[in-house]
């Protein structure tokens, strides 16, 4: 009897594994980073693991690093900056987040970027519901982000990165 116990957890204990290593590779995707956009955080042709959106139950948060694939542009990997209903502001050198500095990602220097000589350097934007401001890591590089391509539709959100 002891055996025919020791068999059935066996089997169970396998089976359990396999079931996660299935649902991992349903519902992830692993995938390359392109550039150093998301530089110091990603580096180009590392390898990155990206949480399909359909599985993603906590939705997307601030801060978060997703890949998008915007149309009539190329798949991004940027970081969320700006959720539905957020007032996203640059002036002074500084980059605000419902009137909040936004210093969690970005250096004074880093910022220095944001800014364009034909509005004096400031600019503001409200994001859309169901949309969300995207921005690269690294400011200093010429890239496609919301300030080029504007908001990113939720529905244009393939996942979220998980591992980096």
């Amino acid at each position: 009897m002891k055996r025919k116990d020791h068999l059935v957890n066996l089997s169970l204990i396998v089976g359990l594994v396999m079931t996660i290593v299935l649902a991992t590779f349903i519902v992830t995707e692993k995938n390359n980073v392109s550039g150093m956009s998301m530089s110091p955080t990603l580096q180009d042709a590392q390898s990155i693991l990206v949480l399909d959106s359909t599985f993603n139950f906590e939705g997307i948060k601030f801060g978060d690093i997703v890949t998008a694939n915007p149309e009539e542009f190329e798949p991004l990997v940027k970081r969320v900056v700006g959720l539905p209903g957020d007032k996203i502001e640059f002036k002074n050198n500084t980059l605000y987040r419902n009137d909040s500095p936004l210093t969690d990602f970005y250096t004074a220097e880093m910022l220095s970027e944001l800014g364009t000589p034909e509005n004096d350097g400031s600019w503001d934007i409200v994001v859309p519901e169901g949309e969300y401001y995207l921005l690269s890591d690294n400011l200093s590089i010429d890239t496609v982000d919301s300030r080029i391509i504007g908001t990113v539709k939720a529905s244009e959100i393939d996942g979220k990165v998980i591992v980096h």
